[in-house]
């Protein structure tokens, strides 16, 4: 009789909260907080987390992901900023004024340059991180292209595609397995049952730009100039 294989690794990960920098999150050099909305979000994604304790949490350094953490408040036993976990490489300036940032809690700040690592290869070391980290159930709050990076980079497979045709809701909810026979595998993605329909697709409906939020800054700010 077969048997599944046993779980190895449960990973979670979480895209923050909707950003007060509105429409469509194009300026991150003002390191922008949450909306209103994104706190709601978060209230959502705590009910969820409640359930679970966590071994081990990565969270962005950027603040809407450090807030959407501190609303969420998941118990874990040990918690990392990591700035490889921020959003798509967008050069230095961008991230200039968390530098220097430390949180109000106990949590470990791995410092340096790690937002300017191109965001595939950041995927690449997270997600060799994980695989060497003991900890069996592991949770990261971050942003949709670092979160579209791993898991194009967990499967092997053409990030390219992937990032094209992906969308990640904010306060969504995608699920990684390690199994015990080394295999990679994706439980869910972009699950966001635990949000009312007005928190899901009101975020939606405040981003007249569509899908130019999803390639990328640059696209972004070229569809402004346009519609300006």
């Amino acid at each position: 009789m077969y048997e599944l294989p046993g779980i190895a690794k449960d990973i979670v990960l979480i895209r923050c909260g909707q950003s007060s920098d509105l429409p469509g999150e194009p300026n991150d050099a003002g390191n922008p907080g949450l909306s209103e909305l994104g706190k709601k979000q978060m209230t959502a994604v705590k009910a969820r987390l409640d359930q679970h304790t966590y071994d081990f949490v990565y969270v962005s350094p950027l603040l809407r992901a450090y807030q959407s953490y501190q609303i969420a408040s998941p118990k874990a036993c040990y918690v990392e900023l990591d700035n490889r976990i921020t959003e798509n490489n967008a050069g230095r300036n961008w991230y200039q004024s968390m530098v220097g940032y430390l949180p109000a809690d106990r949590l470990t700040c791995r410092c340096g340059d790690g937002w300017l690592i191109p965001c595939e290869k950041r995927a690449e070391m997270i997600a060799a991180n994980i695989a060497a980290n003991g900890a069996e159930k592991i949770l990261i709050f971050g942003h949709q292209e670092i979160i579209k990076c791993l898991i194009a980079t967990w499967l092997g497979v053409d990030g390219v595609k992937l990032h094209e045709n992906l969308v990640l809701d904010n306060g969504s909810f995608t699920g990684l397995l390690l199994d015990s026979t080394g295999c990679r595998r994706v439980k869910y993605v972009n699950d966001s049952s635990h949000l009312t329909f007005a928190q899901a697709h009101q975020a939606k409906s405040m981003n007249p730009w569509g899908q130019a939020e999803f390639q990328g800054a640059g696209a972004m700010r070229q569809q402004k100039k346009n519609d300006d």
